[in-house]
């Protein structure tokens, strides 16, 4: 049927347009792709609010209620409120108004209290992980434009002299509250919320800048998509230099329910994950197959009897992991996607084990979202052929932090809509009859490992700065492990290698291999 309607408005465009090249055709008109499209797309109203906003109005309603258990410690919405509105008062007062404020501390409560204040204060935040080299971080940081680096003791060591010149750096501990004038502009949906780092395919990171109405929009989305029910329990253990962090810090604190701050480190330590699982008898989980599989594999994960709810995302959800979830362990299974471009997530499915696909479909945009599968002219494709996948709606960056010509090239004008713009994901998919989408690969260069796009020429210009290196080139491997192959003039031993790229790179992105050619 779908076949017969492609074919049909077809020849109907080729009878009518018989000199033009097959693939300058619009498949717009198609009654099935217009029919479709209109069905899963959503419009919703949601409030004209800030990030900031939604989490005071949480407070009001919940002031007593657990908002952040870190460790030991325990810390109630009106009490967040309130050390939040001050270390903003006290940071206003000292610094005046900004457009981003870093923050280099671990996960901790105080990390948290920072990233509202600097809300309040109207600017956006930018979170530097202290333990990554100095170097990226110097990058992103003057990249940015920050003037106002903010630490804590426990990053005292790191963030010492990372801060470039022209950037205060300064302990939150040391901002005193002033008694002077706090009353701000709020910022307009326009205005960047948070911006956050990608790897970028010149060899150095890129940033991308969100704004509170793309954000406002995904957190309302998971706020009333899902049934929240009393007793739910978050917990917060994605590093915060992946996008996927941001919702597991802002879904809580909007929806009044306490978010566990894991004590498992960047690299999350499965074993304390899976003791804090249990301990705080958390009820919501998000990660990738790859880690949901292995905590699977683990005895202690058939004693997580609270847990209810999975999220995964990153990466490709298979058949198999999603019916060990859904069957065995009788959880609701939710398969996310979305590039960090789009907001953190651009599509949802609900997974269902009587479904017979192998691999696990993106399936149907969130709110205000909506997909366009494109052929390389940039038109509509029909129904079941694959094409780029690209998104318009609320969830569209701004654009990349102080790089227009990449923002030019990765962001479209919408030719439908002018005050509308496309995102360019560079993933493969198709839309099927039913109006769910299905992620077949990417159609570029670009590596995918452990749920992290990876842009495979910015690890080769680091590794091509060492100077003993002439050329390289890194692959991932069949196994998904990443490979350097590389010419030198002398004999370089591997382990001396790696050690001067982790200067440069964070660690995920270091290759597990440096092989050595003479050609």
């Amino acid at each position: 049927k779908d076949m017969l309607q492609n074919m049909a408005h077809l020849l109907e465009l080729v009878d009518r347009e018989s000199s033009r090249a097959m693939d300058t055709l619009n498949f717009t008109a198609s009654p099935a792709v217009e029919e479709i499209t209109r069905q899963i797309v959503s419009a919703v109203a949601y409030p004209d609010s800030t990030l900031h906003q939604l989490i005071t109005e949480q407070v009001a309603k919940t002031p007593n209620h657990i908002a952040l258990i870190d460790g030991a410690n325990q810390l109630n919405f009106q009490a967040l409120e309130e050390r939040a509105h001050q270390l903003a008062k006290a940071l206003y007062g000292k610094f005046g108004e900004q457009r981003v404020v870093a923050i280099a501390m671990e996960r901790s409560s105080e990390m948290v209290q920072a990233m509202v204040a600097v809300l309040k204060t109207g600017a956006a935040y930018l979170l530097i992980d202290p333990e990554l080299p100095a170097e990226r971080n110097q990058y992103m940081l003057r990249n940015s434009g920050v003037k106002v680096l903010l630490f804590h003791h426990r990053t005292a060591k790191a963030a010492n002299g990372l801060a470039p010149d022209g950037v205060d750096s300064l302990a939150i501990e040391n901002l005193s509250e002033t008694n002077g004038h706090f009353s701000l502009k709020i910022p307009t949906g326009d205005d960047p919320a948070y911006m956050i780092y990608t790897s970028g395919s010149s060899g150095q990171p890129k940033g991308v800048e969100i704004s509170h109405r793309a954000i406002v929009n995904h957190m309302l989305w998971m706020k009333e998509q899902f049934q929240w029910q009393e007793g739910e329990v978050f917990i917060q253990k994605t590093p915060v230099i992946f996008d996927a962090s941001v919702w597991e810090f802002f879904l809580p604190l909007i929806t009044g329910f306490p978010m566990v701050l894991s004590q498992s480190g960047a690299k999350v330590d499965t074993n304390v994950l899976l003791e804090e699982l249990k301990k705080h008898e958390v009820t919501v989980l998000q990660g990738t197959p790859t880690l949901l599989d292995f905590l699977t594999k683990s005895p202690a994960f058939k004693s997580l009897n609270r847990l209810r709810r999975v999220f995964a995302g990153g990466e490709a959800l298979h058949r198999p992991l999603g019916s060990l979830l859904a069957t065995q362990y009788a959880l609701e299974v939710i398969n996310l996607y979305g590039p960090t471009e789009c907001t953190i997530d651009a599509t949802w499915h609900r997974y269902d084990p009587m479904e017979g696909f192998d691999i696990v479909p993106i399936g149907k945009p969130i709110a205000n979202m909506r997909p366009h599968i494109l052929n390389t002219t940039g038109l509509p494709m029909p129904i079941g052929v694959p094409g780029e996948l690209c998104f318009s709606g609320a969830g569209i960056a701004n654009g990349y932090v102080n790089q227009p010509a990449l923002t030019a090239s990765s962001f479209l004008k919408y030719p439908q809509s002018e005050d509308q713009r496309l995102y360019r994901t560079g993933d493969l998919a198709k839309l099927d009859r039913h109006g769910v989408l299905h992620y077949l690969g990417r159609i570029d260069q670009q590596l995918k490992i452990r749920g992290v796009r990876i842009e495979a020429g910015e690890i080769e210009n680091a590794i091509q700065a060492c100077d003993e290196v002439s050329q390289v080139v890194v692959v991932l491997n069949k196994s998904n492990i990443l490979v350097a192959y590389f010419v030198a003039a002398d004999d370089i031993a591997e382990e001396a290698l790696r050690i001067k790229v982790s200067e440069r790179l964070p660690e995920f992105v270091v290759p597990a291999r440096f092989i050595q050619l003479d050609e």
